[in-house]
């Protein structure tokens, strides 16, 4: 690399990794904010892996062993095989792991952290979720379009000079 020159690198969040090793980046939004709804009902972090693999182990105690069905979305032949040979496993109830939450919370959970994306509930969906009623002020949201974020400006190679001008041009 040349002196100089920055560069930067996307980071995956843990919730990402999972999703990246199956080769799958959908819904991945929607399935971080089941892993953030889960770990503050729980007070702890529900899929501690320390590595993409022990996290998909994890995340299979938790959901259980996922059907034929639910595999055919993966799209990395490793992660597949990983899946299909791992222990057979009867999805737990939820009060095994969050022993106090509102049974409209773990009905939420269920369906935010489906391991099969297509089958996943969508963001408005968990708006609209029971669980939520008493604290969604509908009058006063105001819809958004959704447009992805464009991250082509992250392939740039730019000099210190460069982003300082970027930086100085913000303030």
């Amino acid at each position: 690399m040349k002196k100089g020159k920055i560069v930067f690198f996307k980071q995956k969040t843990a919730y990402e990794i999972s999703a990246c090793l199956v080769g799958s980046e959908m819904c991945i939004r929607d399935r971080s904010v089941g892993c953030i709804f889960a770990e503050m009902l729980s007070r702890t972090v529900i899929f501690p892996g320390k590595n993409p693999l022990d996290q998909l182990d994890r995340i299979i105690v938790v959901l259980g062993t996922p059907n034929k069905e639910d595999l055919k979305f993966i799209q990395s032949e490793f992660a597949l095989t990983y899946i299909k040979n791992l222990p057979k496993r009867d999805k737990p109830d939820w009060k095994q792991f969050i022993p106090e939450a509102n049974p409209r919370a773990y009905d939420l959970l269920d369906k935010m952290l489906t391991f099969n994306p297509e089958k996943r509930i969508s963001i408005d969906e968990c708006l609209n979720h029971p669980y939520l009623e008493d604290c969604r002020n509908k009058e006063s949201e105001e819809k958004v379009d959704y447009k992805p974020f464009d991250w082509t400006f992250d392939s740039q190679n730019l000099g210190i000079e460069e982003i300082r001008q970027y930086i100085y041009n913000d303030c």
